[in-house]
């Protein structure tokens, strides 16, 4: 799945960059792995759902953005 930091974050380096993803409605989180630094790999369960996201970024002053974003997409089996 790709992705692109935008806004004042847009074009700098951050000093952290971590990606989750639930396959439970938000219950859990797993890490999502960065492949390239564009995109994220991920492996759906077998049973159809729905696919959430959380990113969470530090920049290198220390400020810190978390964004959830629910029901990306669905799934099927």
């Amino acid at each position: 799945m790709p992705f692109r930091v935008e806004g004042a974050a847009a074009g700098q380096m951050p000093r952290k960059l971590a990606f989750e993803v639930s396959y439970d409605e938000g219950r859990t989180w797993q890490r999502a792995a960065v492949v390239g630094g564009t995109h994220l790999s991920l492996r759906h369960p077998d049973k159809a759902g729905s696919v959430s996201l959380r990113a969470a970024l530090t920049d290198a002053r220390g400020n810190t953005l978390v964004q959830t974003i629910e029901r990306v997409y669905l799934t099927t089996e």
